[in-house]
């Protein structure tokens, strides 16, 4: 599923892109699909391939947060609406490290020059971050994460440090 889904989105992209070299494309989505890695089975994200066919003028941006609500649905049902989720900063997670690293929200490029490997070593280890899509599970989902190297995934990282949730927009009338 991921595997189609990622490259039709890049082959949208690159069409968007393609037919107006001057364009300029900005494509929200899970850090799950932006990020420049691979999915379980070695699957690329869409982020690998536009890294692959753009290299830097790709620029995978992830947006965390540290604590607050987000909206999903609850198990396999696509019938039910969306609902609130909460969820509190945690301990083990990146976003845990985020939130005690600095106050706030703010934005970290992590291409930045006169940011060497060294100065946040921290930055090129493996870190757990946590992982919701469209559908969680009840009570479980707090427990979703996912693995990342953040100078190897993303070249910058939004933190918010607390999240409140979208509201949904009316249905529209025929």
């Amino acid at each position: 599923m991921y595997a189609a889904r990622d490259r039709y989105m890049a082959e949208a992209v690159a069409r968007l892109v393609d037919d107006d070299p001057e364009a300029r494309v900005m494509v929200w989505a899970h850090n799950g699909h932006i990020a420049e890695g691979t999915y379980g089975d070695q699957v690329p994200a869409l982020g690998s391939r536009l890294r692959e066919q753009y290299g830097d003028a790709y620029y995978a941006l992830a947006l965390l947060f540290g604590k607050g609500s987000f909206l999903a649905r609850r198990g396999n049902d696509l019938q039910r609406p969306p609902a609130r989720h909460r969820i509190g900063t945690g301990l083990r997670s990146l976003e845990a490290r985020l939130t005690h690293a600095v106050p706030g929200d703010y934005y970290a490029d992590l291409r930045a020059a006169g940011s060497p490997a060294d100065a946040a070593p921290w930055l090129h280890a493996p870190h757990a971050q946590r992982s919701f899509g469209a559908n969680v599970q009840r009570f479980l989902y707090r427990l979703n994460t996912a693995p990342l190297v953040p100078a190897e995934d993303y070249d910058g990282i939004a933190f918010v440090a607390r999240s409140t949730c979208s509201h949904l927009l009316p249905p529209v009338e025929d």
